[in-house]
C-alpha cells in the first residue's frame, strides 16, 4: 500500500507562516478499503451475526480478515455510516469470516436495509467479546459466561516504524511474540504469521520468532495467531510503517514565536513582536 507523501518545502513554509513554533509529529495511517459490496437481504432477525451480500465492487471475500472494521452506509462513503452501523468482522465456530455471499460480523440488532453498502477497511480493533465452549463447539462473540478462554498473545507493540536500508534496500523487523495458554493445563502448540505480502528473512509463517522483510515503502498490518494444544486460538494484529532511510517524523517550522513587550510605566505602551 502507498505511503503518504512527506511534508513538502512549500507545506513547511505554510506551517511557518501560521506561526507553529514547536516540533510537530505526524504519523498517518490510511483506512484502506479491502472489500465493498451491497447487502442482499430484505429481512433481518431481531439479533443477527451474518449478512448476505452481492454486487462486489472492491476486493474479494478472501481479502477479509477477523477483526477488520465494517461500515454499513447508505452511500459508498464510510464516513457517513452512523455509529450504530460500525461493526467488526468475526470468525464463526469454524474460524470462517466470510464466504462468496456472506460476511460474519459481531452480533447486532441494528436496523439495516437491503442494498446498503458494506465497506470493510483494513483497520483492526483489538477489543472483542470473549468466547465460550460447549461440548466440541467453539462459539465466539456469545454474551454468556465462557469456560474455554483463548490464549493471550503479548510482547508485541501495536505499531512499528522501520527504516528501509539506504539505496532502496530491505526493511527488516525482528519479532519475538509470546503467548499464554489460559485454559487449565494447556500449552501453546502452533504459531501462524501473516505479514501482509512480505517475506521471511528469518523463520517462516509457522515460526514463533521471525524477522519480517518488506522492500516497498508503505503501511502494512501484520498478524500472528497462537493456538494451544486444545485447539483454542487467538491472534494479535499491529501496524508496520516502512519509511525511507532519511525519514524524519519531526517537522521544524523556523519560527521563533511571538513575544509581548508590556511596558505600562509612563506612556502606558504595549507591543507585540513576531520574529520569523
Amino acid at each position: 500500500m502507498p505511503f503518504l507523501d512527506a511534508v513538502t518545502g512549500g507545506e513547511q513554509t505554510q506551517l511557518q507562516a501560521q506561526g507553529f513554533a514547536a516540533p510537530q509529529y505526524l504519523l498517518l495511517c490510511p483506512n484502506t478499503q479491502v472489500f465493498v459490496a451491497r447487502i442482499n437481504q430484505t429481512s433481518f432477525a431481531s439479533r443477527f451475526e451474518q449478512l448476505t451480500f452481492d454486487t462486489v465492487t472492491t476486493g474479494a471475500f478472501t481479502d477479509i480478515e477477523e477483526g477488520f472494521t465494517v461500515f454499513i452506509s447508505d452511500t459508498a462513503d464510510p464516513r457517513l455510516a452512523p455509529r450504530e452501523h460500525i461493526f467488526r468482522v468475526r470468525a464463526d465456530n469454524s474460524d470462517v469470516v466470510s464466504t462468496a455471499t456472506t460476511i460474519n460480523i459481531n452480533s447486532t440488532s441494528a436496523a439495516l436495509s437491503n442494498n446498503q453498502f458494506i465497506i470493510v477497511v483494513k483497520d483492526v480493533r483489538e477489543a472483542f467479546k470473549a468466547p465460550f465452549k460447549t461440548t466440541s463447539v467453539y462459539n465466539k462473540d456469545a454474551e454468556i459466561t465462557y469456560i474455554a478462554p483463548r490464549p493471550i498473545v503479548y510482547n508485541l507493540q501495536t505499531a512499528y516504524v522501520v527504516q528501509r536500508a539506504a539505496g532502496g534496500g530491505n526493511a527488516d523487523l525482528a519479532l519475538t511474540p509470546l503467548a499464554y495458554a489460559v485454559a487449565s493445563g494447556a500449552a501453546i502448540s502452533t504459531w501462524l504469521w501473516d505479514i501482509d505480502g512480505g517475506s521471511f528473512a528469518v523463520g517462516s509463517s509457522s515460526s514463533q520468532n521471525i524477522t519480517a522483510r518488506q522492500t516497498a515503502l508503505g503501511h502494512y498490518i501484520y498478524r500472528v495467531k497462537a493456538t494451544d494444544d486444545n485447539g483454542n486460538a487467538n491472534w494479535f494484529a499491529f501496524h508496520v510503517f516502512v519509511v525511507p532511510d532519511d525519514f524524519s517524523s519531526e517537522v521544524i517550522a523556523d519560527f521563533d514565536g511571538a513575544s509581548i513587550d508590556n511596558t505600562l510605566g509612563g506612556g502606558l505602551s504595549a507591543s507585540i513582536i513576531a520574529r520569523g
